[in-house]
């Protein structure tokens, strides 16, 4: 049986961590929302990544390229786009749901890659992708749609986080 390299060994930790971490977020998040406002919860999680960050950019002696010249919009564009809009959305939207529904529509993140993997990086769509993406989505209209949706807004904020 061949082993498997290093950076493949590191990719599939990778990714067990972020499956776990999918499955512990939303919970957190819904016990969290359910006693403070979505907006005060989001601000705190990005005050703490923003200061484990800032650590890192220190340890490794990258603290003033954050003051390069002409890097603060795309700083801000990144910022307003990668955690503003979608904290408020997953905040948003898992105070208004349960917690296994916010399991359940954050797993549209493939479906979204797929879709830009083809608009802006030319990937061929193939049936089989195609197949996968629908029984996908169906699963999940399948269960959220399950004894009615807890808040209509909130799945489709919920959906539409992942597009961030």
């Amino acid at each position: 049986m061949p082993t498997a390299e290093p950076s493949q060994r590191s990719g599939l930790l990778f990714a067990g961590l972020c499956a776990l971490s999918g499955a512990f977020v939303p919970a957190l998040a819904k016990l969290t929302t359910d006693r403070a406002d979505p907006l005060f919860v989001a601000a705190v999680t990005t005050l703490f990544a923003g200061l484990a960050a800032t650590l890192v950019l220190g340890i490794r002696r990258e603290l003033t390229q954050l003051l390069r010249r002409g890097l603060a919009p795309w700083l801000i564009l990144l910022g307003l786009l990668g955690t503003v809009i979608p904290f408020i959305l997953f905040f948003g939207g898992t105070r208004r749901t349960s917690a296994i529904e916010a399991v359940l529509c954050l797993q549209t993140e493939p479906v979204y890659s797929l879709v830009v993997a083809w608009l802006f990086l030319g990937h061929r769509l193939t049936v089989r992708r195609v197949a996968a993406a629908l029984v996908l989505v169906s699963g999940i209209i399948l269960a959220v749609g399950e004894g009615g949706l807890s808040d209509p807004l909130g799945v489709a904020m919920l959906v539409a986080t992942p597009l961030c």
